[in-house]
């Protein structure tokens, strides 16, 4: 009887250091699994050091190493859906590249999927090396997008995972260009359970989430899955307009009924300072959702495969 397959797939950009290492501990964990097939799968998304050179003399060695390489960085996330796309596993594991999602969990990931759970996320109890910033700011973005999201995120969880090839299906299904899965998974439902680690410090190389990316990445997630920034210009705007209305009642009332009337100068800035502020934040919140509409009636590709190796059939749609 055939063995099922799973899929491992791995998104990189300028790992150079990490490839061997990763592949070495990948293989010690994979050959523990006697009664499944594996094809590993490096995205390389963009890299301009010799990630995919190293990948290429893999695929020689190893033919249950596939690759496919993108026309240039198009984001963790693209890199991905690029991965998911090609995945023929019953099972498919993204895990990161950089070594801090130690390969050797992905035996109690496919233990959990064989209890009959079809995702299986990781969260993270700790990070080594991680900076004071870097934590504060984490604890933010997870503590305001379950704030304003319906789809409720564990603080923490990172994109290394297990999913059916049910789920899989659905990500291929849906039509959104901009991803973000750590809320489009748990959006999904079906059976799911999280597993708790303990993130290592980067085996080597430094990492290519500048704080730009990192702030990029938040807004999407955010806007991705709340429309209530929207709802709160709307309450700030009808709140503004009524503290206006009284504020001109009562200037009104001290310049015609009660004759003591001050020069208002200052409240008058500060009050032009307050609604010019909330409108230029008003503007910039819905140009964002205007932008994001516009980016998905475009329909540009999520990416673009330059080369790859190791699929002898179209890709899965």
């Amino acid at each position: 009887m055939k063995n099922k397959l799973i899929s491992i797939v791995l998104p990189l950009h300028n790992e150079e250091g990490n490839i061997n290492e990763l592949y070495q501990r990948l293989i010690r964990t994979l050959n523990t699994e006697k009664k499944y097939d594996f094809e590993i799968i490096f995205v390389n998304d963009g890299s301009i050091d010799s990630s995919l050179k190293l990948v290429k003399d893999l695929s020689l060695r190893d033919n249950r190493v596939k690759y496919i390489s993108l026309s240039r960085n198009f984001g963790h996330q693209a890199a991905l859906t690029a991965g998911l796309t090609y995945a023929k596993g019953d099972a498919i594991i993204m895990i990161d590249a950089d070594l801090q999602h130690p390969p050797e969990l992905i035996t109690e990931l496919i233990t959990c999927w064989e209890d009959g759970y079809q995702v299986v996320y990781t969260v993270r109890d700790e990070t080594k090396d991680i900076s004071f910033f870097k934590k504060i700011t984490a604890n933010i973005f997870y503590r305001l997008i379950n704030l304003v999201s319906q789809v409720k995120i564990d603080p923490n969880s990172s994109d290394f995972r297990l999913i059916d090839s049910k789920i899989c299906d659905i990500i291929r299904q849906n039509p959104e260009r901009e991803r973000f899965y750590r809320g489009l998974i748990p959006w999904i439902g079906f059976r799911q359970k999280s597993i708790r680690f303990c993130a290592d410090s980067r085996f080597s190389g430094k990492t290519s989430y500048t704080l730009s990316k990192m702030l990029r990445f938040a807004i999407s997630g955010i806007l991705s899955f709340s429309f209530v920034p929207l709802l709160v210009i709307i309450g700030l705007s009808i709140f503004l307009a009524i503290a206006s209305i009284i504020y001109i009642l009562f200037v009104f009332y001290q310049k015609f009924i009660s004759g003591q009337a001050i020069p208002g100068q200052a409240s008058v800035l500060i009050a032009i300072l307050i609604i010019g502020s909330v409108q230029l934040l008003a503007i910039s919140i819905t140009a964002i959702y205007s932008y994001k509409t516009y980016h998905e009636a475009k329909r540009r590709p999520i990416y673009i495969v330059d080369e790859t190796k190791g699929f002898n059939d179209e890709p899965k749609s």
